[in-house]
């Protein structure tokens, strides 16, 4: 009884660990927009961003305080003395230790310098500006790049489909002529003929899988995820056909001049060289700073006469009375002569805020034409599509009746084998106008800064 029961239970034990050994080696489902949410999370280029943002908002606080507040600094000072020393009490030189101790205060402010702290402060907002659209157009870059190799995987198993389907329906054509030279109903050329049709198809296939495998491994590497695991990549709803959309190219230019995140980037870049020429040319300008501080000490040497004997002022009465001091100040510094370094920092800044304005105007051409490419594009590809529906339904109707021919022998397996391959390719022709089309639409967005995170085709 024992051991029926050890051995039921041994049983139970292999048939869980083996139901979890599956379950834990099936790929992972991931969707179109989990791949989008995962490189987003993982990506370095957007941690970077991330970072450069951060400093951003760390230098636009740090000239907040720079203007609106003074800096404070404190310092303290202790220790001993041993040696010969002159000895206050007894009037000689003796050996002997001497205890002391420091500290103080002190307060600094720049009440005018050529408003050089006002222009900092406003390049430094202009900064994080900068680094915030930088980090907006890096999602939108990696959004789209994931889209197009989840997009490329979709396309790839498409073709894969047709090449499958082709292969199982050349097999079965070789099934039928077999038996047909078999009867004699056929000569045997057309059965080696039919052989070497299988055969390119199955090549076909191998050569379609290899490409997926292919693209699988790009888009793993995008999401920058572990690559020894088996991932699924879930196809989302897309449509067998699509509506042409009317697009206004004026329009589209005009949207992507106020959308575009790049295009704010470069004009926050020229907000923040300008205010740095503005800044560097209040150097010339005098500079008045106001400090104070407040100091103090102790000496356990430092005696008075009580009562007709000589004692040690108390640490108290030393550090927060008769030994402390206040000081208060104006500086007024005037730049006279400075061998023409600040005239190089000026021209420096300056030539900054010129090439900042020039990156500016190449930057919206460049889009311009994006756009206007894009939309070209869009229309060829459009019609392709229609062109491409044309040729599949025609292609169709001509093996279709090449089949029928030829299974009453009226044609040869050559005419036959023709038709059929000019159908897998309207097929594949089809396959990838539509898919075309698709990308473009998505292109078009993406370049007027408007590309939709959730892609709903």
């Amino acid at each position: 009884m024992k051991k029926t029961t050890f051995l039921f239970t041994l049983l139970a034990l292999i048939v869980a660990s083996s139901v979890s050994y599956a379950q834990s080696t099936s790929p992972k489902k991931i969707t179109l927009k989990e791949a989008v949410n995962i490189a987003l999370q993982n990506n370095f280029q957007i941690k970077q961003a991330e970072n450069n943002l951060e400093s951003a908002e760390n230098n636009e606080f740090a000239a907040k305080m720079s203007l609106f507040t003074p800096d404070l600094n404190g310092s303290l000072r202790a220790g001993q003395t041993q040696g010969r020393q002159f000895n206050t009490v007894s009037g000689t030189i003796v050996d002997q230790i001497t205890t002391s101790m420091s500290g103080g205060l002190s307060t600094s402010y720049t009440i005018f310098d050529g408003l050089r702290n006002i222009y900092n402060l406003r390049s430094a907002t202009s900064s994080k500006i900068t680094q915030q659209e930088r980090l907006k157009r890096a999602k939108e870059d990696i959004i789209f790049n994931v889209a197009t190799q989840y997009l490329t995987i979709l396309l790839d198993n498409q073709l894969l489909k047709i090449a499958e389907e082709n292969l199982k329906s050349s097999k079965v054509q070789l099934g039928l002529i077999k038996a047909q030279v078999e009867v004699g109903a056929k000569p045997v050329a057309d059965l080696y003929n039919q052989e070497s049709v299988v055969a390119n198809n199955e090549l076909l296939v191998l050569q379609r899988e290899n490409a997926i495998s292919n693209d699988k491994m790009s888009l793993i590497r995008s999401l920058q995820i572990n690559p020894m695991a088996e991932y699924e990549f879930v196809a989302p709803e897309i449509p067998d056909m699509v509506d042409g959309k009317e697009y206004n190219t004026a329009d589209l230019v005009k949207s992507a001049m106020n959308t575009r995140s790049d295009l704010k980037a470069l004009r926050a870049t020229i907000e923040t060289n300008k205010f740095n020429y503005k800044s560097s040319t209040g150097q010339y300008m005098p500079t008045l700073s106001v400090s104070a501080g407040i100091s103090s000490s102790y000496n356990d040497r430092f005696t008075e006469f009580v009562n007709g004997q000589t004692q040690i002022v108390p640490f108290g009465d030393q550090f927060f009375d008769r030994n402390r001091n206040m000081n208060y100040s104006f500086s007024l510094q005037i730049p006279i002569y400075n061998q023409f370094s600040i005239h190089n920092t000026v021209q420096r800044s300056k030539v900054s805020y010129k090439n900042s304005i020039l990156d500016y105007n190449n930057q919206e051409l460049a889009v311009t034409q994006e756009i206007l490419r894009a939309y070209s594009d869009y229309i060829s590809f459009s019609k392709q599509l229609e062109s491409s529906d044309k040729a599949l339904l025609s292609a169709k109707k001509a093996l279709e009746t090449q089949q029928e021919r030829y299974n009453i022998g009226a044609s040869t397996l050559i005419e036959l084998t023709q038709s059929n391959a000019q159908f897998v390719e309207a097929s594949s022709n089809r396959a990838q106008a539509l898919f075309r089309v698709i990308f473009q639409e998505q292109l078009i967005q993406y370049y007027v800064g408007k590309i939709n995170p959730d892609f709903e085709f």
